[in-house]
């Protein structure tokens, strides 16, 4: 009995493993397609549903975002190098980050 029990946990093992394989090589080729099929269709919805692809909606803008809060300056141990960071701000995909060196008299406050 125990001699079975390894046999089938060794071969659950592999088909597991075998599983991963086949889920990763199956989405590679499905992004392959959908790629082929961008591509060669021009955005055309008619191409794009014959080939049995789903539609995906278009692109809308969401307007002006508000700035970042949280804005915070942490000196590094590296020699003039300071770390920016801030909390993010939903519907964000970059930031466009702006600095400028202010000779100041003294404090050196940042503005």
């Amino acid at each position: 009995m125990a001699l079975s029990c390894q046999n089938l946990r060794v071969e659950a093992k592999n088909l597991t493993e075998q599983k991963g394989w086949v889920r990763k090589e199956l989405k590679v080729l499905t992004t392959q397609r959908g790629t082929y099929v961008q591509m060669t269709s021009h955005g055309n919805a008619d191409v794009i549903a014959s080939s049995g692809m789903p539609i995906c909606n278009a692109p809308t803008p969401v307007g002006v975002l508000p700035p970042p809060l949280g804005l915070r300056l942490e000196v590094t141990q590296v020699n003039g190098e300071l770390q920016v960071r801030w909390n993010t701000v939903t519907g964000a995909k970059s930031y466009l980050l702006e600095f400028a060196e202010i000779p100041t008299s003294g404090g050196g406050d940042l503005t």
